[in-house]
């Protein structure tokens, strides 16, 4: 599975990003519809060079509408998702969930945490608004 831009962003901005698979990524996504110089000089390297790839990356996502956000975001976006994930696949259950994701947003402020789909849950959230929330999460963020 190819990842989608947005998620690399994700990764990236906590340095989790695999260099050797991203000219392959970038190909995929160049097939996807997405283009650009960068985009295109990426999916041409052979991943060997994680320097380059690491060059191009921030312009290649940019050109596929994602931008490298803040550590602080992506960590939060990242562990969303896998909670997220947890309760779509039926691993997890509402209440906990909201829990988990209250904890995860605490400490962001409410700029960082307005930008995540799930981030308005609370512990108190029913059961409704966690699978609403989980879905609009995963929808954007994957």
């Amino acid at each position: 599975m190819v990842p989608t831009p947005r998620l690399v962003a994700l990764r990236a901005a906590l340095d989790a990003v695999p260099t050797e698979d991203v000219p392959g990524w970038a190909a995929h996504w160049l097939v996807d519809g997405y283009d650009g110089d960068d985009l295109r000089a990426l999916a041409g390297l052979g991943g060997r060079d994680s320097g380059e790839v690491r060059d191009l990356l921030a312009g290649a996502l940019a050109e596929c509408g994602a931008s490298i956000p803040p550590a602080d975001f992506a960590a939060a976006a990242l562990s969303c998702t896998h909670v997220a994930r947890m309760f779509a696949d039926g691993r997890a259950e509402g209440r906990w969930v909201a829990q988990k994701v209250a904890e995860i947003v605490e400490d962001l402020p409410a700029d960082v945490r307005a930008g995540l789909p799930i981030g308005h849950l609370t512990e108190g959230s029913d059961e409704a608004a966690v699978s609403r929330a989980c879905a609009d999460h995963l929808a954007a963020w994957g």
